[in-house]
């Protein structure tokens, strides 16, 4: 009897050293379960209806132009090291771009001008006169060609009247000296020895020096500054008569 009752206690003791960590066990399965993600849903993708190729005719050349998809995406390529880029110049409020400059191709109101006195049915002189008098509304690269066209207008006895007070004047454009001293070297003798004379006289003249060189080739000797041997000269060569050809 005693025997029996220190068995029951032995396998009440495994059983309750055993029993205790199962139980323990049990408890965590039933009452503790992890959180799991939730399962995604399964992804059954719209079949994209068949391409149907269309027959163009022979004429008509095929359309090369790719189709893209409903919502492209279309990367930004990044620029090159080393490339210039583009630069946008800033465009004033109101500006148009496109708007082409308006450029007057007419003539200028001078060149309108110098041709109604070529055409009007006047004498020579009188055009001559009017161009001269148009010299101070002429643009400075126009001054030397408007200067010949009168020059080449004006006769040998109105050359002292109206060309001479241009000449001689050290204030006269030097475009305008250069054509009418390139006119009165072709002029005659009578006309052009004493307005060379009064140009060499000028020491501020431009165009004393040559005055001085030209006068000592047509008289054959050289004055220098004494004026009144030139005006003697200059009448001797005047009164002498020209050789016979």
């Amino acid at each position: 009897m005693k025997f029996r009752s220190s068995s029951v206690l032995v396998w009440g003791w495994v059983c309750l050293c055993v029993g205790v960590p199962l139980l323990s066990v049990l408890a965590l399965k039933l009452f503790w379960q992890p959180a799991r993600p939730p399962r995604p849903a399964a992804f059954s993708p719209t079949p994209s209806p068949p391409s149907v190729a269309v027959a163009q005719p022979a004429s008509d050349p095929p359309d090369s132009t790719p189709i893209l998809p409903r919502n492209p995406v279309i990367p930004t390529p990044s620029p090159a090291s080393g490339i210039p880029h583009s630069v946008w110049l800033a465009v004033p409020r109101g500006a148009i771009a496109t708007q082409p400059l308006k450029l007057d191709a007419g003539p200028l109101p001078y060149e309108s001008t110098v041709g109604s006195i070529m055409a009007a049915p006047v004498p020579d002189g009188v055009k001559a006169q009017a161009l001269f008098n148009l010299l101070p509304q002429v643009p400075e690269e126009s001054l030397a060609n408007t200067a010949e066209q009168a020059a080449a207008l004006l006769r040998d006895r109105d050359y002292a009247r109206i060309a001479r007070p241009w000449i001689l004047s050290p204030k006269t454009h030097g475009a305008v000296l250069g054509a009418l001293f390139a006119d009165l070297m072709q002029r005659p003798d009578a006309v052009a020895l004493p307005t060379l004379v009064e140009i060499a006289k000028t020491p501020d003249h431009p165009f004393a020096p040559s005055a001085h060189e030209n006068l000592t080739l047509l008289v054959g000797q050289d004055h220098g500054v004494d004026w009144p041997a030139w005006d003697k000269a200059v009448l001797e060569k005047l009164s002498t008569p020209a050789p016979a050809p």
